[in-house]
């Protein structure tokens, strides 16, 4: 956990000239304060479920391991959220929503909120909701065709 929250207040403030991002783009929006950084991205989950992951920098994927593990819980906006995490490449991470009722808590969250805070001990990060909604109902997955 510590790691995490290392990466991610030197992510922060590393570089204050980063663009935010207002709205959500096809599957994803960037986070408002470290842009393409730190994104919150619509996945399928191995159920074909659809998820919302954190995508971030990562030195825990440094050798890269696709196995989900358990990760420490964020509050999001003020609700903790038991979180699992799984490697996406070597240094990438995404964080998601263990349960399906933190999945459906926060995708209600991204549908009815003006903005989505992520926290972690002392660290936030935000992402828009703006175009969530469209989004989540007109994602396909990246993955299956024909």
């Amino acid at each position: 956990m510590r790691l995490l929250l290392t990466l991610l207040t030197a992510i922060l403030f590393a570089n204050p000239s980063f663009a935010s991002s207002e709205k959500w783009e096809s599957n994803s929006v960037d986070s408002m304060e470290a842009s393409s950084i730190v994104t919150l991205k619509i996945f399928e989950n191995g159920y074909g479920e659809k998820n919302i992951g954190i995508i971030f920098p990562s030195d825990e994927c440094d050798s890269f391991k696709k196995i989900p593990m358990n990760a420490p819980s964020y509050y999001i906006n003020n609700t903790k959220v038991q979180i699992m995490a799984q490697c996406l490449a070597k240094n990438v991470r995404m964080d998601f929503p263990k349960t399906d009722a933190g999945r459906d808590y926060l995708i209600n969250e991204l549908k009815t909120k003006d903005k989505v805070v992520y926290k972690q001990d002392d660290a936030s990060i935000t992402f828009s909701t703006k175009g969530f909604t469209n989004a989540y109902n007109s994602y396909e997955s990246e993955g299956g065709g024909l």
